[in-house]
């Protein structure tokens, strides 16, 4: 997506926080109901926009749409602004033709505010709100973004047709992940405490557990809501009655949510039936909205598999941008760790062992990584993105233990359990295996680093060392390295066709470490003691990954997200210090250093060290 901020004024600013509904008769509808600051979207061309919303809630059927407010550039250059209604996005001769209404609209201090001539009265059918305007030059990266978007995901938040760009009317949200910044204004007898629920249209519980079913409420009041009561229902069975309190009240924003987790009583019994949450009451008062009730099928299993998204990431020491990815991977092991499972593959450095034809992948560029080897991720977004995958269901997990095969310490042995949710007579899944070594540091490798003076744009652990660092940054500690793998695909056999639900599915692979080298033919394990296996579960009909684990380490040890490198009983022969530029300093006073330790087994001990 191409944003960039919009110029801030403070009329601008003062419309990104949508005040509270005192007055019952009007409301604020906006897919921006946090008040998040607008960004820019647009296409850098001159040409003509046309940008809609749809309102096409139950809960707005009568209601009358009276105006609008969006933020727009402040320049001469985007001009000849509009305002329309229309129950259709039509087109004729490549022109937007509103079915409703349409009149001259002209922008105030960076702000777009209209009063419509004629309010409209929403029927069943909805309506679309919008503006055009045209960028007669490509002055400033304001003309090239022209329109005030907000991050978000629902369907209706951002249309948009482009005289040059969007040749037909088409949402965007799936391409930018935005919606408009659009706040329109409504009248209405609209009632002061009322909410709608929603949830997934399927949800999975444990038989004859109590499961936690997250719940979304969103505020159709005039109210903030501190507190709910709602009831929910299994099939036929009697409703069962319950409470929640926010510990923050949801904002009497039209639209504004927060989610709870309903406790469910599961039947004791798995099988399949319909699932009802119904909001009762709000703020201790009956509940006035129209739809208060959320559906759902309900899938009651005998275990709920532990979902571990793979992460594979593809990285180098010569690849500037490439931090962002070291970034990421710290701060998800950091903050789940057992959790998250990831594998990064080096490229054109002493750490590539993988050649590029052998990745499970195809790598466009890099940095780059994926997701269950299916959706691609800037590495940097998996800091937001990774978790709502993990919270997908998924309908298998595995478990893997090591140790060593032999007397030398030249073999590991990985033994995966398998297990799925469900019965299955002609399964199509398989077992593949992945070598990892944590803790890899070496004084004289250089992580090149374009982040450099990027002080705050970048949050997360170990941000700074990038951010405060120079363009070349040493005494790095790099975790989730592959070091070898049994392929891409799975092992035949290790996953049968045919097997029981909760059957636990037992498959073993060894792995030689003594043929692990570089692609240039080096040694490259550092330190055996930090080996560990992730043991990954492939859906062999689409080469996609349905779930994954780690081992302990190969000692025996318990695996942690982030290790120093492990040195027995060996002493440090010297020491030397590194400032966060990675420039070598040879009498270190006060400040944050990277200390080196050489060892007399000629491993080296990384660490942060402030002095």
């Amino acid at each position: 997506m191409k944003i960039s901020k919009l110029v801030p004024i403070a009329a601008f600013a003062a419309m990104a926080c949508i005040p509270s509904m005192a007055d019952a008769k009007q409301i604020e509808f906006t897919y921006n109901p946090n008040g998040e600051e607008a960004m820019g979207y647009g296409f850098g061309k001159k040409e003509t926009y046309d940008v809609a919303i749809r309102i096409n809630e139950p809960s707005m059927v009568g209601a009358k749409v009276t105006g609008f407010s969006v933020a727009v550039p402040v320049t001469t250059d985007v001009n000849e602004y509009s305002a329309w209604l229309t129950t259709e996005l039509l087109l004729q001769s490549k022109l937007n033709v509103p079915n409703i209404c349409s009149q001259a609209a002209t922008p105030a201090n960076g702000m777009l505010t209209v009063n419509f001539d004629s309010p409209y009265t929403i029927t069943e059918a909805g309506v679309y709100v919008g503006y055009s305007f045209t960028v007669t030059d490509i002055t400033d990266e304001y003309c090239e973004n022209p329109i005030a978007v907000v991050e978000g995901t629902n369907a209706d938040g951002l249309y948009v047709h482009a005289s040059r760009s969007i040749l037909k009317w088409m949402s965007r949200v799936p391409q930018t992940g935005a919606n408009s910044a659009m706040v329109v204004y409504v009248d209405g007898d609209f009632a002061e405490n009322s909410a709608s629920a929603s949830m997934e249209s399927i949800i999975y519980g444990e038989a004859g557990k109590t499961t936690p079913i997250t719940v979304s409420v969103a505020n159709h009041g005039t109210a903030p809501i501190s507190s709910i009561d709602y009831s929910y229902q299994i099939g036929d069975a009697a409703p069962v009655s319950a409470s929640h309190s926010f510990d923050t009240p949801v904002k009497a924003v039209w639209g504004a949510s927060e989610s709870f987790e309903a406790s469910v009583e599961m039947p004791a019994e798995g099988g399949s039936a319909d699932f009802t949450i119904t909001i009762d009451k709000v703020n201790g008062v009956d509940n006035k909205d129209i739809a208060p009730s959320a559906k759902a099928s309900l899938k009651v299993l005998s275990f709920i598999p532990v979902n571990r998204p793979l992460v594979e990431e593809y990285t180098g020491m010569w690849c500037g941008a490439c931090p962002v990815g070291y970034i990421a991977l710290e701060t998800l092991n950091e903050q789940y760790p057992k959790r998250f499972i990831a594998a990064a593959y080096h490229n054109g450095d002493d750490l590539e062992t993988i050649a590029y034809s052998e990745c499970p992948t195809v790598v466009s560029g890099y940095p780059s990584s994926y997701i269950n080897r299916e959706t691609y991720y800037y590495p940097y977004d998996l800091i937001e993105d990774w978790y709502p995958e993990a919270c997908k269901f998924t309908p298998g997990e595995i478990a893997v233990e090591v140790e060593w095969a032999d007397a030398d310490h030249t073999k590991i042995k990985a033994t995966s359990t398998s297990r799925f949710a469900y019965d299955y007579s002609d399964a199509r899944f398989g077992v593949s295996y992945i070598l990892i070594e944590d803790g890899m540091s070496n004084p004289t490798w250089g992580q090149s680093n374009y982040l450099s003076g990027h002080v705050g744009l970048y949050e997360g652990k170990d941000a700074e060392l990038f951010t405060n660092g120079g363009s070349t940054v040493y005494g790095l500690v790099f975790n989730d390295v592959v070091i070898a793998q049994s392929g891409v695909a799975p092992e035949e056999g290790s996953i049968p066709s045919a097997f029981k639900a909760g059957e636990e599915l037992e498959h073993s692979y060894t792995f030689d470490v003594s043929d692990v080298k570089n692609s240039y033919g080096s040694d490259v394990i550092i330190n055996k003691d930090n080996l560990r296996v992730i043991a990954v579960i492939i859906n062999k009909s689409t080469g996609n990954v349905v779930n994954s684990n780690s081992s302990n380490y190969v000692d025996g040890s318990e695996y942690a997200s982030i290790i120093p490198v492990s040195v027995g009983e060996a002493t440090v022969t010297s020491t030397v210090y590194y400032d966060l530029q990675g420039r070598r300093i040879e009498n270190p006073s006060a400040g944050v250093f990277i200390k080196a330790d050489v060892l007399s087994n000629g491993k080296v001990r990384t660490s942060k060290v402030k002095m």
